[in-house]
Order: structure tokens, then sequence, then C-alpha cells
């Protein structure tokens, strides 16, 4: 898993939009094409994967939840290409927490501080629980959602 997600480059935003819901979920159900009414979440490293969806597919998501987001795993390449990104129209709930995995806390706040500075549409929570199960993710998934689809109309 840790290759397939934590890696930055656009291979698995490819895949998800691509080939999974272009050949599974597309021709099934009726859903919107406005990029606002789209959303990609994860926890740990499907956190970072989110993450790395929205900012490479922009085109298609706009609305990205990371929960416990690997963002150390990358080697912080991922956070250095936010320093050098022209602002994306991407609005981030993030959550994270000092009982995270080792350099995690610490990765998602300078993820936090990087996207705060270029003016993104961003919002961290911090959180005491573990990293997994994700207790503070669950209970707040209702608020996260109101959230990003604030303003929201169909």
């Amino acid at each position: 898993r840790h290759v397939q997600y934590d890696t930055n480059s656009t291979n698995y935003a490819n895949f998800v939009i691509d080939e999974f819901l272009k050949d599974v979920v597309l021709p099934k159900y009726d859903i919107v094409d406005d990029p606002e009414g789209w959303a990609i979440s994860g926890h740990s490293s499907g956190g970072v994967a989110a993450f790395i969806a929205g900012w490479y597919r922009p085109e298609k998501f706009h609305k990205l939840l990371t929960h416990n987001a690997s963002f150390a795993i990358p080697g912080n390449s991922l956070l250095n290409s936010i320093d050098s990104s022209a602002a994306k129209p991407l609005r981030v709930y993030m959550m994270s927490g000092p009982n995270d995995l080792g350099g995690w806390y610490d990765a998602n706040n300078s993820a936090f501080a990087k996207l705060t500075a270029k003016q993104y549409h961003v919002r961290y929570i911090t959180e005491t629980s573990q990293h997994f199960p994700p207790q503070a993710g669950v209970q707040d998934f209702a608020e996260s959602l109101r959230w990003m689809w604030r303003g929201y109309k169909l």
C-alpha cells in the first residue's frame, strides 16, 4: 500500500479517475461533473493519497479530507511542492494530533502552515486519539462534510 498511496506522483489519482471512476462508477451512477461537488478522503496513507489526488487532478476533486495523513512518508517532496506551486481550487479538511505516528503530526502541521500561507480554504483539527482506530475522525466526520460543502449548490 505504501508505494501506491504514499508516492508523490499522479499514478494513484490517474488510476482512481481514469480507470476506476470512469469504468466502474460513472457508467452506473448519475454523478455531477462539477469538481466542486466531488470530494476524496482517506486516513493515514489513504489521507495523503486523497490529498495527492486532488493536488494533481484538481479538475476532478476540489474537496480533500485527510485524517492522520502520512505527509511525512513522501520525504516532504509533496510539502515542498505546495511552496513552489500556484494556489489550486482546493478546500482541505485535515485532522491529526500529537499521539499520531512519529513525525506525522509535525508533517501535518507543516502542510497546514504551507496551505494557510498560500491562502487555501483549510481547516485543521487537532485531536488526541491514537493513529488507529481514528476515533476522532469518526466523531467529527459529519462536521467535516458540512464544512467542506458549505455554500455548495447543485
